[in-house]
């Protein structure tokens, strides 16, 4: 992420140092992808993503937000 202006950039490796590629792209909106909001009864109509879920919730903590 460019600290001057809080947008993620890509990278390129060239002799195995990382260098930003600094293109505005919807790359650097990716990690506004992540977030989303689900209703009980959206979930309610996926069983097997509520599984999945509920799997997360309870074994991976350190990725769920309360």
């Amino acid at each position: 992420m460019g600290r001057e202006d809080g947008f993620y950039y890509d990278q390129l490796h060239v002799t195995g140092t990382p260098q930003p590629v600094k293109v505005r792209s919807l790359v650097g909106a990716i990690p506004l992808i992540a977030v989303e909001v689900l209703d009980s009864g959206q979930v309610d109509k996926l069983p097997g993503f509520k599984k999945r879920m509920n799997w997360f919730l309870e074994n991976r903590k350190d990725l769920a937000d309360s």
